[in-house]
């Protein structure tokens, strides 16, 4: 029973610890606010993995994932999961973390997203996995596209936390 119990405590901490990292999400068009949540092993077979359009493929450090969770070991960061509008489930970050947690049957804290399809889960994909907090003296050099624009118009927009606080570079280095 103890056991149980301190398991039940670990799930509550690491969600708890998910819904403090959704803040920091930026949202890809075609994609809803995360719920935070817990996969488990029961519902690994609804798992569909997209590696054409955006998924990479399952590497070595999935045995050392494996490692630490037959060590005890526990993953806080959630991975995320997209429910498209047909209901499916697809894995749009943390592969390793999940091929992991099948091979040693261990729920996972996720965050659950309702999306369009393969097209915004591509997004947020790259989202997820180049995002960097926006301290107040960044400087940013992005590139000409819609990230850079929504940072610049952040910057500019009187009543926004980042108004007159971001630099932007001269181009140069």
């Amino acid at each position: 029973m103890p056991a149980l119990a301190a398991r039940s405590r670990r799930l509550e901490e690491l969600e708890a610890a998910a819904r403090k990292r959704t803040r920091a999400i930026l949202v890809a068009e075609g994609i809803g606010l995360p719920e935070v949540g817990v996969l488990n092993p029961s519902d690994f077979p609804k798992i569909n993995v997209d590696q054409v359009t955006y998924q990479r493929h399952r590497t070595n450090e999935v045995n050392e994932l494996i490692h630490v969770l037959r060590n005890g070991g526990k993953f806080p960061q959630p991975i995320a999961v997209a429910v498209r509008p047909d209901g499916s489930w697809y894995l749009v970050d943390g592969l390793q973390r999940f091929s992991a947690a099948v091979e040693c049957d261990e729920p996972l804290p996720m965050l659950l997203y309702k999306s369009t399809g393969a097209r915004a889960e591509a997004v947020l994909f790259q989202i997820l996995n180049r995002h960097v907090a926006l301290q107040r003296d960044t400087t940013v050099k992005a590139w000409q596209g819609p990230g850079a624009e929504m940072i610049r118009a952040a910057a500019a927009h009187p009543s926004h936390g980042l108004h007159n606080q971001v630099r932007f570079g001269t181009g140069a280095g």
